[in-house]
């Protein structure tokens, strides 16, 4: 796996959103081998990652990774995932995760790839490749083919909610702080009158979706 000594990503400052990733500019070595990284853990090959693809640490790095390294790490992860954004990738799916149960609702959307994150992911990967086939790699990267395959496990979901007549009046894939407490109170909600006792009111876990096949069959 990826183990960043240096610097946990969990205690990146917050600000990291708007100084790091979305202006795209890193001005220190640092910021730049956590952009840099970041953008590993979106699946974009790190060219000075050894073949096992573990990291020692950001700070045995950091000053190895040029602004050409970053520019190019870019430039493939856009067209990796045909999107300008990591920011807006990372929350997309640390929405999804949350509503599906892989990753703690106390958690903020922040676009930070943080370890939490990576472990969530993985629990994903692991779970997907028990139950389907071709597997899933199963290291916390957010390659596109992981990516989409959580948006359709909770696209697939939402479906059967709606043959249910279960309609959520917003976007559920939405990442604004309102729109995310309006789904999570539908859902439970709707638990709620299914007499359903979970772990985690709000969240289509395991049981969740059990009762939704079990109501559509």
């Amino acid at each position: 796996g990826l183990a960043v000594g240096f610097e946990s990503f969990d205690t990146v400052p917050r600000d990291i959103d708007l100084v790091l990733l979305r202006q795209n500019a890193p001005t220190t070595c640092r910021d730049r081998a956590l952009l840099c990284v970041t953008l590993h853990r979106l699946g974009v090959p790190l060219p000075i990652v050894p073949t096992d693809n573990s990291l020692e640490t950001v700070h045995d790095i950091r000053d190895e990774l040029t602004e050409e390294t970053q520019s190019n790490m870019l430039k493939d992860f856009q067209a990796l995932h045909q999107d300008d954004n990591p920011v807006d990738v990372i929350k997309e799916s640390q929405v999804l995760l949350q509503h599906l149960g892989y990753l703690s609702l106390l958690v903020p959307i922040d676009g930070i790839y943080s370890d939490v994150m990576l472990a969530a992911v993985r629990s994903f990967q692991i779970e997907w490749n028990a139950n389907n086939s071709p597997e899933l790699r199963s290291d916390g990267r957010l390659c596109p083919e992981t990516r989409r395959k959580i948006a359709e496990k909770f696209t697939a979901v939402w479906e059967k909610m709606k043959k249910l007549g279960l309609i959520f009046g917003t976007d559920p894939f939405s990442t604004s702080q309102l729109d995310l407490k309006a789904f999570r109170h539908f859902i439970a909600e709707c638990q709620k009158s299914w007499g359903l006792v979970v772990h985690a009111a709000g969240v289509l876990g395991p049981k969740t979706i059990r009762e939704i096949d079990r109501k559509l069959t």
